[in-house]
């Protein structure tokens, strides 16, 4: 039996157009592919509404018989002009992406990928175009230490679609390449256990292709030219710098104990405090010349190393000959409270910082 509902759809009434009532989605709205809501923004009901209705949407969903691999290419490419826009939008895109996450995680090669955008524009290419999406969301900064609506909602869907083209049997170095972006994002905003789970399926992945041969010439050889062996060879070299990151940042804690007489140990201890000192000195001076576009290209990885050293600071540091621990714990926080303005897990890093000070 067909249901109606008792008003038209926000949609359809803010751009004026006849709407068929049809629940959970009209006609217009699935045809468009768009959310269709029939209730007020402020959960204002209106007569026959009930509190379901008010406090959830229904999101469309394709018949099954539309599910089909042209239909979902051509579904993650139109996307990609709603949400970045024409083929200027998409290389301003891919430019901030190169000035800034790039050189610190450079698993692109970024002239064959500006080669490669033309295919984005006259092909349906859904893992190239599902990769310039990618960059988009790399560039999200956190808004009131969160990460904005809009671009959390656009990680959601963009999970969605590397699953959806995993399920019809796509298997790319740029759909790798969108998996290891997508962890990154993970990290850097503190979503775990998303990221340790990504960053498992980001091996398998990375082995069904074969990226993870070591010689150039098996590389060469699956991937039938150097170019894209290069690429290959720089995808693996970053999921196994992100795995050891990840590793460390699951398993570090504050049990080291000051060494005794062994002098393996005792030297790795000097080692350790020297390389701190050296950190708190760096870290320092960042704070006090940091520019908004050295913020733009932080780094992930490296809020975890500013946290690692101040929590090694409040424990077996705690009263090293060699190393301020009061001070050098200020300078970490205020750097990491800087680092929190791009990735939300500096922020996070600076919360446990302070339930730890408060704790001892």
């Amino acid at each position: 039996m067909i249901s109606h509902a008792n008003r038209v759809c926000l949609r359809c009434r803010t751009h004026k157009r006849k709407c068929d009532k049809l629940l959970p989605v009209c006609s217009l709205c699935k045809r468009l592919n768009r959310v269709c809501c029939y209730t007020e923004p402020n959960g204002i009901t209106g007569p026959g509404d009930s509190p379901e209705d008010v406090s959830s949407i229904s999101l469309p969903v394709p018949d099954l018989a539309q599910l089909t691999s042209d239909n979902i290419a051509h579904t993650i490419r139109t996307q990609v002009f709603t949400i970045i826009g024409d083929e200027s939008r998409i290389r301003a895109v891919a430019a901030v992406y190169f000035r800034t996450i790039h050189p610190g995680f450079p698993i692109l090669a970024e002239g064959p990928f500006y080669e490669r955008l033309t295919y984005i524009l006259t092909y349906t290419s859904p893992d190239l175009s599902l990769l310039t999406l990618c960059m988009v969301l790399l560039g999200a900064k956190p808004v009131d230490d969160e990460i904005p609506p809009r671009m959390r909602s656009l990680y959601i869907l963009l999970k969605g679609f590397i699953a959806t083209l995993e399920a019809i049997e796509i298997s790319s170095l740029e759909l790798l390449q969108c998996r290891l972006l997508l962890t990154i994002f993970e990290v850097g905003h503190g979503m775990y256990p998303a990221a340790y789970i990504s960053m498992g399926a980001n091996v398998r992945a990375a082995v069904a292709l074969g990226a993870n041969e070591v010689s150039k010439a098996q590389l060469e050889e699956t991937f039938k030219s150097p170019g894209r062996a290069d690429e290959a060879r720089r995808i693996w070299r970053g999921i196994v710098i992100t795995d050891r990151a990840l590793m460390t940042i699951l398993e570090f804690g504050c049990s080291l104990k000051a060494p005794g007489l062994e002098s393996c140990a005792a030297a790795s201890y000097e080692l350790m405090q020297d390389v701190i000192g050296e950190l708190v000195h760096a870290s320092e001076s960042f704070a006090a010349q940091i520019t908004p576009a050295d913020l733009e290209a932080l780094p992930v990885f490296v809020v975890h190393s500013v946290y690692k050293a101040a929590r090694l600071l409040l424990g077996v540091l705690r009263d090293s000959p060699k190393v301020d621990s009061r001070r050098a714990v200020s300078v970490l926080e205020k750097v990491l409270q800087c680092m929190g303005t791009r990735w939300v897990t500096g922020k996070r890093y600076l919360d446990d910082l302070k339930r730890q000070k408060t704790a001892s």
